[in-house]
């Protein structure tokens, strides 16, 4: 199953460049809108193009200010080992990716180099924590 994702401005290139050659669909935020548009611009593209927002930006994980989007924000320093994580956990999060569409909830992932921990939310409000080690 193809992900398609919004690459935020935060997203490194080498993260994008990785995730088309496996075969999902990345389209670079200033394809859609102007470099530097607020993260409410970013949002509006993202729901009404049912896009995943791909980010390093934080603030996307908010989800009072943000309630409606899909999003994956990774945080992982340095970013140059940025691939090799994704590489560990990838199948995890098609996974996820597939259970949401098969549920219809939401896809909201973030992911962090702690332990290669990854946390997953759901419409549901509740939190699983996978390991992928």
């Amino acid at each position: 199953m193809v992900i398609t994702l919004l690459q935020g401005e935060s997203t490194p290139k080498q993260l994008a460049d990785w995730l088309l050659q496996r075969g999902h669909w990345v389209i670079p935020v200033t394809q859609l809108l102007p470099q530097g548009l607020s993260d409410d611009a970013v949002v509006a593209v993202a729901s009404r193009e049912s896009l995943i927002v791909l980010t390093c930006d934080q603030d996307f994980r908010n989800q009072r200010r943000h309630p409606l989007i899909e999003y994956l924000v990774v945080d992982i320093r340095p970013q140059q080992d940025i691939v090799v994580v994704f590489e560990r956990i990838i199948q995890l999060l098609e996974a996820h990716y597939r259970w949401c569409q098969s549920n219809g909830q939401r896809f909201c992932a973030t992911m962090t180099r702690n332990r290669y921990t990854v946390y997953l939310w759901t419409r549901v409000d509740t939190e699983r924590r996978i390991a992928a080690a």
